[in-house]
């Protein structure tokens, strides 16, 4: 392996662990901070309390910024996907609806930017997902193939089930949030 290969893959384990990292300590810091209860919120509930907004905002931007950047790599070492440019766009409009989650604070009154980019991100990024596996299909391994698959089908199914037992999105999302951590990890894994 070259030396520029093996520098890219640290630099990919370094993101995937900071943004993972970040993720679980932010809505720790910010749970504990807000008092708020988890069970009757939306996780941007904290991106407009006065006392941790800022963190919680610049969070969601790092980590959109963090897992575009391994799945960008992981298209571009992917010699299999043939349409990795295409995907490459794909994942990234899915992740600016991340970034404007972040960028954007919730207006609790209405429907807006915020919560049009966030349920865009929330649909999209496991249908994306979905599709590149099922249009790739014939370039990847089966094994590959279901287990993207069963993961966007994860990310998009358990959510709802969960979403009908608590008043607030926040456990729906988290939940969301975490397997969309586990397929960054696992692409970054299975892709050396």
């Amino acid at each position: 392996m070259d030396e520029k290969y093996i520098k890219r893959r640290k630099i990919r384990k370094f993101q995937i662990t900071l943004a993972s990292i970040i993720f679980v300590f932010i809505t720790c810091y910010c749970w504990v901070i807000t008092d708020y209860h988890i069970t009757e919120i939306q996780l941007s509930k904290f991106g407009v309390h006065e006392d941790v907004k800022h963190w919680f905002n610049i969070s969601m931007v790092l980590i959109s910024h963090l897992m575009l950047r391994n799945i960008s790599s992981f298209l571009e070492e992917n010699g299999r996907i043939k349409r990795g440019r295409l995907w490459k766009q794909v994942f990234t409009m899915c992740l600016f609806g991340l970034a404007i989650v972040g960028i954007v604070p919730m207006d609790p009154g209405s429907i807006d930017i915020h919560d049009i980019a966030a349920w865009s991100y929330f649909f999209m990024f496991p249908l994306t997902i979905l599709l590149m596996a099922y249009t790739e299909r014939k370039n990847i391994q089966h094994s590959e193939f279901l287990h993207h698959v069963i993961t966007a089908a994860i990310m998009a199914i358990l959510p709802a089930f969960v979403f009908d037992l608590f008043q607030g999105a926040a456990i729906p999302e988290i939940i969301h949030s975490l397997v969309v951590l586990y397929w960054n990890t696992y692409i970054f894994i299975k892709y050396k």
